[in-house]
């Protein structure tokens, strides 16, 4: 399962193979196909991949978009399309 911000679980293979897996996919899809994630876990992942990795700035800048407070709760995914 792919999230903003990190994948789940590895059952099989490795995280080379993972990686080789979604770039292959990327060159298959249509430039204008959308992937949805199906949880809304970013901001725990970006969390933990900024603090295993302080200079990772495109996680932080990710993180700071992702912060939500309960003043102003959003989601950091869209919304997959209504269906027709």
């Amino acid at each position: 399962t792919l999230f903003c911000g990190g994948c789940g679980r590895l059952f099989e293979g490795s995280l080379l193979q993972l990686h080789a897996s979604l770039r292959r996919l990327r060159t298959r899809l249509a430039p204008n196909c959308q992937v949805f994630s199906g949880h809304e876990y970013a901001d725990m992942l970006l969390t933990m991949a900024v603090r295993s990795d302080p200079s990772n700035l495109a996680a932080l800048r990710k993180l700071r978009q992702a912060a939500r407070g309960p003043a102003q709760p959003h989601p950091t995914l869209a919304p997959p399309p209504p269906r027709p």
